[in-house]
């Protein structure tokens, strides 16, 4: 299945007792029952009905209606008040790409056997709207408080094109869905909680990011918590603060931020205060901004939010050791000399080198890995890396912090079953292994904590909404520079 681009598309999994629907399978249309869509995934979808279509409006008159469309938030749902054929449906990204029709098993959209339900999945293609936290690069997640805390991002999302625009819908929806950005209707400022949701939230994804080096909350505020400890809020990882001492929820966020890891990385945060004119006590305002992060003042938010990315960090340079192998059975033991003449075949040679380095080939969910085991007159990392096919029995892996390298090595490629066994050359791999300098891109993860409390006004959303937006395009043009 293409998207008019050709970007493949991938699909989440469904919860629903359903079956997949093939072009070839004739299910009877129950002619009593309205037809009922939902947009289970995480993005706007638009969902179109090709031809004409017979509706009841509100005086209950019946209504001709010629391709009827409808722009369907995460979580909303569109019933059709008489029964649609699935084959009339086509479904449209925030970015206005089809991404699916009902013609395969592998399609995003489930039908019910009765065909009076409609679900449309999570979507993920290679231009964006992913599903998954495997690809490098810079992913975001947006969390909301007032009274209400609220995940306007059930998953992070990463942020290349599509993935800006999704966010850019987030932020800019007005009243038509619980997943967006606005202006709350009641009173109260649930900081504590929202920074512990945003804690949480990253405990539960951190072990999903590749090459995850940096993760960052973000924090904007104008005013005092005064309901983090509401009896309404449900507790969060088994600690219930509920009725009890807000400086004590506050000094929780402030260990956690110091003492957690996610995915063995440190907590950066920051806070953009902004004083409301509604505080009084501007002592303990400053005392609840300090706990939660590095305090970023400015004369706007937006010069805060451009000395946020000054001090974020997304890549590094270094040298990475590249090395070309066959696709060797797991537990195979690798060794890559640099001090080898090419002209010596006996294993005692690799034996006796004091330069090389030495792995053991793995599999890891399909994927072959390489994880250094010992190093002798240079270095690398020592962490795990999966390695890359080509020519389908090659396979590349590319070894991070690489030193002690010189352009005059020679690099030879040595094997061994087990440590009993005597090293045997590979003259195939000699001159293929090689170190090179270059930019080393790695993962970011930031979630931004936004007040939306009523003392902000709908200018102050506003403003908000627009600042974060340029904060985000800054981020994402930093890094697709590679700076």
């Amino acid at each position: 299945m293409k998207l008019k681009n050709s970007a493949q598309v991938l699909f989440g999994l469904i919860l629903l007792s359903s079956l997949a629907v093939v072009a070839c399978k004739t299910v009877p249309v129950d002619k009593k029952v309205p037809t009922t869509i939902t947009n289970n995934s995480t993005y706007d979808v638009t969902v179109k009905v090709n031809g004409t279509w017979e509706e009841k409006d509100a005086s209950g008159e019946t209504v001709k209606i010629k391709n009827p469309e409808q722009r369907l938030a995460p979580g909303e749902s569109w019933i059709l008040s008489t029964p649609v054929d699935p084959y009339q449906l086509r479904f449209y990204g925030p970015d206005g790409l089809e991404f699916s029709q009902i013609e395969s098993p592998t399609s995003p959209v489930k039908v019910s056997e009765t065909r009076t339900k409609v679900d449309i999945l999570l979507v993920d293609d290679d231009g964006g709207y992913p599903t998954d936290l495997s690809r490098e690069g810079v992913y975001i997640g947006i969390i909301s408080f007032a009274d209400e805390v609220k995940v306007l991002t059930p998953r992070p999302i990463l942020l290349n094109d599509a993935g800006y625009r999704a966010i850019q819908d987030i932020l800019r929806r007005e009243n038509r869905s619980e997943l967006s950005y606005q202006l709350a209707t009641n009173q109260g400022t649930s900081l504590y909680y929202a920074v512990h949701t945003a804690l949480a939230t990253l405990s539960t994804y951190g072990d999903e990011f590749k090459k995850l080096k940096s993760v960052n909350i973000v924090t904007f505020t104008d005013g005092l918590d005064n309901t983090s400890t509401s009896l309404g809020f449900t507790p969060l990882e088994d600690k219930d603060f509920r009725g009890g001492s807000d400086i004590e929820y506050r000094d929780y966020d402030r260990t956690q931020i110091a003492a957690r890891k996610i995915g063995g990385n440190d907590i950066h945060a920051f806070v953009l205060p902004e004083l409301g004119s509604d505080i009084a006590d501007v002592s303990k305002f400053n005392s609840s901004v300090e706990a939660l992060g590095t305090v970023v003042t400015g004369q706007t938010l937006k010069d805060q939010f451009g000395q946020v990315v000054g001090n974020l960090n997304f890549t590094q340079t270094g040298t990475l050791l590249t090395i070309r192998t066959p696709s060797y059975p797991k537990e195979t033991q690798i060794r890559i000399t640099f001090d080898v003449p090419t002209e010596q075949k006996d294993g005692a040679a690799a034996t006796n080198s004091r330069r090389y380095v030495e792995g053991v080939i793995g599999l890891n969910n399909g994927e072959y890995t390489f994880t250094p085991t010992s190093v002798a007159g240079v270095s690398v990392a020592r962490d795990s890396v999966h390695g890359t096919i080509v020519n389908q029995t090659e396979v590349v892996y590319e070894l991070r912090e690489a030193e002690g390298f010189q352009a005059t090595d020679t690099s030879s490629q040595w094997t061994r079953a087990n440590t009993r066994d005597q090293w045997q050359r590979n003259s195939e791999a000699d001159q293929q292994d090689e170190s090179a300098r270059r930019v080393d891109r790695y993962s970011t993860v930031i979630y931004l904590v936004l007040d939306n409390s009523t003392s902000l006004g709908a200018e102050g959303i506003e403003r908000v909404r627009s600042e974060v937006l340029q904060f985000l395009s800054d981020i994402k043009t930093t890094y697709d520079a590679g700076n």
